[in-house]
């Protein structure tokens, strides 16, 4: 039986007075290991501490959790993970959004113009969901590093 260590995620996050909503996510580090994140935990209050001087009136938050945590406070999908989780949920919204387009096929007008757009427009959707299968993920990824720290502090 072999023991594999946890994945820890380290989140930095700044918001105003209150901190009722975050702000800015200023430092995430994705991925790592255990050990390593206890080694460092000190440098990552240092971070904390040093943002919270410099921004007396901001709400400076830092989480340090399970990557594989489920209740989502921790958990922020990046990289391949995040396409993987994403994919399947964008090709069945498309496919919805086929359905709805099909039931809803304006009737033929003078120049059935009305419903070449229509079949342009599924069409269009159409290819879009050909390239999520074949792997093709054009939208937007989240970083599995991110580091603003020095937007924060003024040297």
């Amino acid at each position: 039986m072999t023991f594999e260590e946890p994945l820890m995620i380290v989140k930095i996050s700044v918001s105003f007075v209150g901190g009722y909503s975050v702000e800015d996510v200023i430092y995430y580090q994705y991925k790592l290991p255990m050990n390593l994140m206890l080694k460092y935990k000190w440098y990552f209050e240092y971070l904390m501490a040093l943002v919270k001087i410099h921004n007396p009136r901001r709400h400076v938050e830092l989480r340090i959790g399970r990557q594989d945590d489920k209740t989502g406070d921790n958990l922020i999908l990046c990289g391949q993970d995040y396409i993987d989780a994403k994919t399947s949920s964008l090709i069945a919204g498309k496919k919805r959004t086929i359905t709805k387009l099909r039931n809803r096929m304006p009737a033929d007008d003078l120049f059935g113009l009305g419903k070449a757009e229509c079949e342009a427009n599924i069409a269009g959707i159409q290819a879009e969901i050909d390239a999520l299968e074949r792997g093709e993920f054009n939208y937007y990824v989240p970083a599995t590093y991110i580091n603003k720290i020095k937007q924060y502090i003024y040297i």
